[in-house]
Parts: structure tokens; sequence; C-alpha cells
């Protein structure tokens, strides 16, 4: 069967198709291979180091952070598995002339105050600042090199920050473990402060209680002491009265004295009791002696005789007696007789009486006399020591009675005194009541304290030299993302480019290969008979570059059987829908129709290469048969979902190119043959 070319009179043969075949696998191969991991490619391109970083002192070390970086980053291109740049250090003005000429990719230039911003962490917060590089690259690359170097600048800076981090946080667990142990040191010292605080308020309640002790005392101490100045003011005035009393008493022995031993002009009591005794004395001598007389008639005295003769007469005369002269001598005689014995017994008697003791109290009438005597000599020689005595004792009262005023003075301030200490006293135990009460909450809060403290000691993590290495590596980049990928490693890629491909080639084959033959006015074949004439080619060169396809995705995409064999079906199923609308569209427009399918697949690519496209161009994808196929390929090698509406989607899209194609046969049927020539 022949296969027309299309604006030519030459035959397509079967060389031909076999070119068309291979221009998919051309086109995905070629893109895959040369962007296909260009990472592991990367020490192959140049770029500039700028370092014009100055050194700081931190902690008495010389820091220079911009020859590390630099360091980093020249050190890292010397190892033959980094995926990095080949860096040069560079002069400002040959790196900005290597930017210009294209020789450098980028240059990084780090600024002199990089170091002194990188450690400005480490002093006053308020003058920290992030340290910062700038990259610049050159309008004279590659598209994605530029991108490129930023990212593995920004790799650099992120490992250097990483170190920075990590030997910052590495300190800050370093404190941790400090701070755990000055927790444990501040809650023994507060457990202490709350035991001390408890023997304290112990204290303090003992005070209370002395203090009301105090106060109750010094109270009564106030009181017993008005007591005792109004006593000793009573005192004074007994004193005064006992004074007057000593004076006079002092007078009265005095008196007593010289009424005892007697003064010049005047004989004393002693004197008069000694002539007393010293008369009863001879009162009793003579008594014996008249008695002695009397006794004797010889001796009666004449006048007791005369006396009796006188009394006889007398009585006679008055009883009418006479008697002779003789007879009343006789009678007298005898009378004075018997009144001499009389006067002698009665005169014994009376003597008898001086000198004899008192059965009842032992003491005769002499023996009083010269007791008395003998006392009143006595008391006349202690008189003058009695008075003596008497003068000092007035003397001593006068002196106490001036004691005891000083004393009613002193008992008065003494009052005075107790009565401000017991206010004192009473306040000091209101005070030592709320000391003891404010002591335990003290003592209780700071056991509280000392619980918690200890309790936030204990959940305050402590770590080993080890654990802190580990935990500041981990915290200073606490998510990796592992190997780095490359802009064309995903699925998704390398289904874009294999779906660009396809589409490619169906518009190829028909650039190519005449859609409509020349014949189709003048053939009577049916319009599904032309389009199976016009459309086989391009079906071979589907199936053809199916397989090619389907190699090139084994060998770049790490696929199972049965999923490398799903999508060859679906490489298959997407290859016959686009040929069969490339088809349709150039049948049916001519030259505007690949014009279209040019913007079709321009739409379709995209916003498959980037999902940040603008929203016109997501919008308009929707209405590409590219979109469906990509999402579709995409779905089956990465085993996610979506594959079912990928494939409702290019079962519509075929139809619809069907049907285009059935409508731009019947149109061609119709058309001057001078028409014919351009499709």
């Amino acid at each position: 069967m022949t296969i027309e070319r299309a604006n030519s009179r030459k035959k397509v043969t079967w060389l031909s198709l076999a070119g068309l075949i291979t221009i998919p696998a051309i086109i995905a191969g070629a893109l895959l291979w040369a962007n296909w991991n260009p990472q592991d490619r990367l020490d192959t391109v140049d770029a500039a180091i700028v370092n014009l970083d100055e050194a700081v002192t931190v902690d008495d070390q010389t820091v220079l952070l911009g020859r590390q970086l630099a360091a980093g980053l020249m050190s890292a291109d010397a190892d033959s598995d980094s995926t990095n740049f080949t860096w040069h250090l560079e002069t400002a003005d040959g790196a900005q002339s290597g930017i210009e000429d294209g020789s450098y990719v980028a240059a990084l230039t780090i600024p002199e105050n990089f170091s002194a911003a990188a450690t400005s962490f480490s002093g006053d917060a308020s003058d920290a600042q992030q340290a910062t590089v700038e990259v610049t690259t050159s309008q004279s690359t590659a598209l994605a090199d530029p991108a490129i170097a930023q990212s593995i600048s920004n790799a650099a800076v992120s490992v250097l920050n990483e170190t920075l981090t990590s030997s910052y946080l590495e300190n800050i667990y370093l404190g941790f473990n400090t701070l755990a142990t000055q927790l444990g040191q501040l809650s023994d010292g507060a457990s202490s402060l709350a035991s001390a605080a408890g023997e304290v308020d112990a204290g303090a309640t003992t005070l209370a209680d002395g203090a009301d002790e105090l106060a109750s005392g010094t109270t009564e101490l106030a009181n017993g002491a008005a007591e005792l100045a109004s006593g000793a003011t009573e005192l004074s005035d007994a004193g005064d009265t006992l004074e007057s009393g000593a004076s006079s008493v002092a007078s009265g022995l005095d008196a007593y004295a010289a009424a005892i031993s007697g003064t010049s002009e005047q004989a004393g009591l002693a004197s008069a009791a000694q002539g007393l005794s010293s008369a009863l004395d001879g009162a009793v001598d003579s008594l014996n002696a008249s008695a002695a007389q009397a006794a004797d008639s010889s001796t009666c005295p004449a006048d007791v005789t005369s006396a009796a003769q006188a009394a006889i007469q007398s009585t006679a005369t008055a009883v009418g007696l006479s008697a002779t002269d003789t007879q009343l001598a006789y009678l007298a005689q005898t009378a004075a007789t018997v009144a001499c014995q009389s006067l002698s017994t009665g005169l014994s008697q009376a003597a008898q009486a001086l000198s004899q003791q008192d059965p009842a109290s032992g003491y005769s009438v002499t023996g009083l006399a010269s007791t008395l005597s003998t006392g009143l000599s006595t008391l006349a020689e202690s008189g003058s020591t009695l008075t003596d005595g008497a003068a000092e004792l007035a003397s001593g009262v006068s002196q106490y009675v001036s004691a005891v005023d000083t004393l009613a003075d002193g008992a008065t301030e003494l009052s005075t005194g107790a009565a401000s200490v017991a206010a004192g006293a009473d306040s000091l135990s209101t005070g030592a009541t709320s000391l003891s009460e404010g002591l335990d909450s003290l003592s209780q809060g700071a056991q509280d304290y000392a619980d918690g403290v200890a309790e936030g000691a204990s959940a305050v993590p402590t770590y080993t030299d080890s654990e802190r290495e580990n935990l500041a590596s981990v915290a200073a980049e606490p998510v990796t993302t592992g190997e780095d990928g490359s802009i064309f490693s995903s699925s998704a890629a390398a289904g874009a480019l294999i779906i660009l491909a396809m589409w490619l080639g169906a518009l190829a084959t028909f650039v190519v290969i005449r859609p409509v033959t020349a014949r189709a006015i003048e053939s009577s074949r049916s319009a599904l008979a032309m389009f199976a004439t016009g459309i086989w080619p391009g079906l071979v060169v589907a199936a053809g570059a199916t397989v090619l396809l389907t190699g090139i995705a084994a060998s770049v995409l790490d696929l199972s059987t049965g999923t490398l064999v799903a999508l060859a079906g679906f490489t298959l199923a997407t290859a016959v829908t686009f040929t069969v609308i490339v088809y349709a569209l150039v049948a049916a427009f001519g030259g505007a129709g690949r014009w279209l399918t040019v913007v079709l697949a321009v739409l379709g690519i995209a916003t498959t290469l980037i999902s940040g496209s603008p929203g016109m161009f997501q919008a308009a994808a929707a209405f590409s048969p590219l979109t469906p196929a990509a999402n579709g390929f995409t779905a089956i090698a990465s085993g996610g979902g979506g594959l079912g509406a990928a494939v409702a989607a290019l079962l519509g899209w075929l139809a619809a190119g069907c049907a285009l194609s059935a409508v731009a046969i019947q149109l061609r049927r119709r058309a001057r043959p001078t028409t014919l020539s351009y499709i």
C-alpha cells in the first residue's frame, strides 16, 4: 500500500517510517540522558568564591568563618563522590569577569562582616544579626545552572549553620546539666530554708508565748510596783511618825535616864531606892531593938506606963470604979508590961514582916527594896546606852524615811516602766505571733518551693558528651532530605518527557505523511476506510515508538515487571490517542492544525515541569490531551491514584479525534483539488 508524502509527490518508504519511529525515542532519550541525575557531573562546572571576610575574636579565639565556608566548598568538590561545582578562589574583579564571559556559572561572595555577624549571637542579644552571602549567577550558562548554584551555596551555608547551631546547642545542653545541678542545690537550699524557717517558727511561737507571759508578768509587776509605791508612801508617812516617836522616845529616855540617875540639882530614883533599901534595913534593925527593949519590963518605956496608967484611970472613972493610986499603979504597971510585951511582939512581927519572904512571890520588903535599888542602879548605868540607842534609832528612822521616799519614787518609776514594758511585751507578743504565722507560711512555701524546684530539677534533662553531640547535631538539622535529587529524576518528569516525545512523534508523522490522500475526492470508499488508510502509518509509528519509549522508561525508572507491562499498555494507548488527535487536527485544519498541535504540546508540558506555573496555564492545561496522559503515566509509575480519570479522559480525546477525523475526510471530499496539495 502506497503512503503519500505531504507536500510532495514522493512516496514514503519503510525507511521513512523507521525514522519516524525513532523520533520520540530520540527526543525522550536525549532529554532524559542529558538531564537525568546531572548532579553526578557538576564537577565539570566551574564557580568562583570571593572571600572578603575579616577575622573576629570570640572567647580569645580567632574565628574565620568565611575561610571555613570557602574551604568547605572547595574540599567538597575535591571529593569524587560529591555533587558540587569546582570552586575557585577569585578576586571580586576576576569573579565578575568570569560571570560575564560565562567561564563561571556562579560566584559566591562572602562579605567582610560574615564572621562577625555569624558569631554575633554569642554577644548581646540586641546586637545579634544574621550573616549573609551573595550568589551571583551568569546569564551565559545553561538554564538550570543558576538554580543549582544557589542550591549548592544554600547547602554549604546550611552546613555551616548546622555547625554553628550544633556548637551553640551543645553549650545549651551542657547548660542543662549545670542547670540540673544548680536546681538540685537550690532545692537543697530551699529545703534547708524550710527547715530553718520551721525552727525559727517554733522559736517565734515560744517567743510569742514568752512575750505573753512577759506582758502578763510585767503587768503584774506594774501593779505590784504601784502597790509598792503606795505602800512605800504609807511607809514614808509612818516613818515620819516613827521618826517623831523615836525622837520623843529619845527625849523620854533622856528624862528617864535623868530620873533614874538624877542630876546635879536633884537626886535620882537610883539614889532614892538605895536610901529606901538602907532605911528599911535600919527600920528592921530598929524594930528588932525596940521589940527587945519592949520585951524587958524594966526597960519598958515610961510613956507606955504613963499611958497605960492614964488609960486605966480613965476607964475606971468611966465605969465608976475607985481605986487607990497603988492599985492604979499596979494595974498600970501590969498593963504597961502587957502593952510592952504586945508591942515587942508587934515590933518583932513588923521587923519579921519586913524581912520575911512572901510565900507566893518569894520576895520580902527589904529584898524588894534591895532588888529595886540594884535594878535602878543597873537602869541608871544602861540609861545612857539606851539614850544613845534611841538617838541612833531616831537617826536611822530618818534615814529609813529618806530611803522609803526614794523607794516610793523608784517604785512609781518602776510601775510606769513596767506598764510600758507590758505594752511593749504585748506588741512583741502580737508581732511574734504574726512572725510565727509568717514563718509558718514561709516554711510551707519554702518546702513547696523546694519540692517544686526538686521536681523541676528532675525534669531538666542531663546528657553525656556523646548524647549532647548527637542531640545538637539532630536539633541543628532535625529534618533532612536524604540524597539530593535531580529535576528530571522523578517519575513525573520522566513521564512528561516521554509523553511530550510521543506527541511530537505523532506531529512529525503527519508532517511527513499526508493524512488524507489526494484521491479522496474521486474515491468511492467510505470515510472509515479512508480514515484507516490515512491513520495506519501513524499507528505503526506509535506502536514502534511505544516499544522504544517503554525500554527507555525501564532504564531510568525502577519498576516491577507488572508495572512495566501496565505502563507499556498505557503508553501504547496514549500513542494511539495522540496519533488520532494529531491526524484529525492536521486533516481538518492543515497547517493551522499543526500549529494548534504545538500549542497543545506547550500547554501540556508547561504545567508538568513545575507545579507553580501561572493560573492561566493551569486552566488551559485542562484542555490539552497531554495532561491526562502525563497524569496516567505518573499514576502507574509511582503507584498513585488518578489512573482511571486519566484513561477516561484519553478515551474522550480518542473519540473526539475519531469524530473530527470523519468530519475532516468528508470536508476534504468536497474540497477543490488545488487545496489538497497543502495538506
